[in-house]
């Protein structure tokens, strides 16, 4: 984000507490607001089960926003919660298309998160590693690396979907 939008965002920014326990968002509803964790932490459910963790600085609802969905989880507060909150329309008006971007990067973070190995990285160490990502898109049944083929890619995360070895020679990606 630009130094221009950040100060426009900061002017605009609603501050909202909850309580231990309380729903912040609820999953199926309709999303109105993006969210900053400023204090405490919450727990993020997806069919009433955790899929995640979320603490101070970290953001959600933003991918909901940016397709005009409904809330893909519960978000509920571990402890007490204070959150900065940012409408739909304010947010769209002071980012643009640059909420797509952000919602990329979110979710590259969390596929590094549930990754057993690398959710052992230090946040800067996910930051660097998220700013020298690329974002690749396939559609079920393309070869993402072929034996024998020189691959760009030293790492490869799925985002959505999954990816499978076939006849030990070719990863292809299948939804």
């Amino acid at each position: 984000m630009t130094h221009e939008q950040k100060d426009a965002i900061a002017g605009v920014l609603i501050s909202q507490k909850f309580t231990k326990g309380q729903n912040i968002v609820n999953e199926g509803d309709p999303a109105s607001s993006f969210y900053i964790i400023k204090e405490g932490s919450v727990s993020v459910l997806k069919g009433g089960k955790e899929i995640r963790k979320m603490y101070k600085g970290d953001s959600f609802g933003e991918q909901a926003l940016y397709y005009n969905t409904t809330r893909g989880a519960t978000v509920k507060a571990l402890d007490n919660v204070i959150c900065l909150a940012l409408g739909r329309d304010t947010i769209t008006k002071i980012l643009g298309d640059q909420v797509q971007i952000v919602t990329f990067r979110n979710v590259q973070k969390w596929a590094l998160e549930k990754s057993e190995p690398l959710s052992k990285l230090t946040k800067i160490q996910v930051e660097k590693i998220v700013d020298s990502m690329k974002i690749s898109n396939y559609k079920a049944g393309d070869i993402v690396c072929k034996k024998g083929t020189p691959c760009s890619a030293k790492l490869i995360i799925a985002i959505e979907g999954n990816v499978k070895k076939v006849n030990h020679i070719d990863c292809i990606l299948r939804i």
